[in-house]
């Protein structure tokens, strides 16, 4: 039987802070400061490609690559010229091989009818051997992978809501379990992955660890914050991968500790609704609020 899980709290926070978010030093160079992909956005959600690439850049990547399946590029570079467009106008396995992206950030907003979207999702998840975020229509392709007979491993993290949680777990014939906890342990059972079930108190789960974080904001529960969530936790991911090899228990730790800055910007913004966009706009505050703690 699993354990409950362990509350994350400050002195967490600032252990794995000081562990896992390296700010810059003298030597570094955009490529050692980590590098995160994003297969994110479509037409019809183009904001979600702005907010998840706005998202990296505002939590400290060294760089952010937009991979343009669906000719987003001004739309992004309007609000964020940082980032990188590199178009892939046809599914391209070259240009995804010589990427030297360090975490991939994938799902967020896409359109799955889009053939070179859904077949170059599926090809990462199945071939990158680093961290994966995989989130919201990514989840598709995750169940596409179950309905194969595949798993996938625990450098992969998945971060559905409740209801995506139940949707997957539904598909492939499990009995839901009672609590919101249980469901996330359901949920990496049935597909290998690390899990982050996004809620008021956020579960995150694989074979090693397990953890609760709990945000005092309230405001979180509207369109556009799951995708800057994705884009910071594949900032912390990029900036660890070059270890030589993330343990489970490590990748686990590295989500706590994104979901628990997250948490910090939406308690920094006040109590007023909260803008996705604004959002990601309080890392760079948060995140200098934590060093100063260290």
């Amino acid at each position: 039987m699993r354990m409950k899980p362990k509350q994350f709290d400050d002195s967490q926070l600032l252990e794995l802070f000081g562990q896992y978010y390296r700010p810059p030093i003298s030597t570094d160079h955009k490529y050692s400061r980590g590098v995160v992909g994003l297969i994110t956005g479509s037409k019809k959600y183009a904001g979600a490609a702005i907010l998840s690439s706005s998202s990296s850049v505002l939590s400290g990547a060294g760089m952010v690559k937009y991979f343009d399946c669906e000719n987003l590029r001004e739309s992004v570079i309007t609000v964020r010229p940082e980032v990188v467009i590199v178009p892939l106008n046809k599914f391209d396995e070259k240009i995804l091989q010589s990427a030297k992206v360090q975490a991939w950030v994938l799902g967020s907003g896409v359109d799955l009818q889009n053939c070179v979207t859904s077949a170059t999702i599926e090809y990462l998840v199945q071939q990158f051997f680093g961290p994966i975020v995989l989130d919201a229509s990514g989840l598709e392709v995750l169940r596409n992978l179950l309905i194969a007979g595949d798993k996938v491993s625990e450098k992969v993290v998945i971060t559905p809501h409740l209801g995506e949680a139940r949707k997957l777990l539904v598909a492939a014939g499990v009995e839901l379990a009672g609590t919101d906890f249980d469901i996330a342990a359901q949920l990496h059972k049935l597909t290998g992955a690390t899990v982050l079930l996004k809620g008021s108190t956020t579960y995150i789960l694989n074979s090693a660890e397990s953890y609760s974080v709990t945000s005092e904001s309230t405001w979180l529960a509207s369109a556009g914050t799951g995708d800057v969530l994705a884009g910071l936790l594949g900032t912390i991911l990029a900036q660890n991968a070059q270890r030589q090899s993330l343990s489970t228990t490590e990748i686990a730790q590295i989500v706590a500790l994104g979901q628990c800055i997250f948490n910090r910007a939406a308690t920094l913004y006040g109590d007023k609704p909260l803008p996705a966009l604004e959002l990601a706009k309080q890392f760079p505050q948060a995140i200098s609020n934590i060093l100063a703690q260290l």
